[in-house]
């Protein structure tokens, strides 16, 4: 509410306290510094990773090993017996005889196609677009500039 109200003109005003930008590179560098560690320093963070790391396992209850498994009783299949697979001509299988339902009949070649004189398609050389001169009216442009400046 201060801020808004006037003060008297008589009194001197303060001066303004400079304030540095706060840029994210000077805020990363921040970081970067402090996680800087020694050989030694790092060499014992992983000393401590490592132990931290290790994988104890607890002795099994010896109650488990002597109590009666509430699982069922599963039969076990015979093993798979292999066949040989041998790629020959004799072992293709029978071929099925085509019946009658399946055969294919054409019906006869029509004489007038034959008879009928072929397409040749009429190669026309000339040009079907006209070529107009490409002009950007660089040179009427710069004649109207420097007769508007003079």
């Amino acid at each position: 509410m201060e801020f808004y109200l006037q003060k008297d003109a008589s009194l001197p005003r303060e001066r303004t306290q400079p304030k540095s930008p706060k840029f994210a590179t000077a805020y990363r560098n921040q970081f970067k510094t402090a996680n800087v560690m020694s050989v030694d320093q790092s060499a014992e963070k992983e000393a401590d990773l490592k132990s931290a790391r290790e994988f104890k396992a607890r002795p099994l209850p010896k109650k488990l090993l002597t109590s009666v498994s509430k699982l069922p009783q599963v039969s076990k299949r015979d093993r798979t017996e292999i066949q040989e697979f041998s790629l020959s001509r004799t072992n293709k299988g029978e071929k099925e005889v085509p019946s009658e339902s399946n055969t294919f009949k054409a019906r006869p070649l029509d004489k007038k196609i034959l008879e009928v004189q072929q397409f040749k398609p009429i190669l026309d050389r000339s040009a079907k677009t006209e070529m107009s001169p490409f002009n950007l009216n660089v040179d009427e442009r710069a004649k109207s500039r420097t007769k508007e400046i003079s």
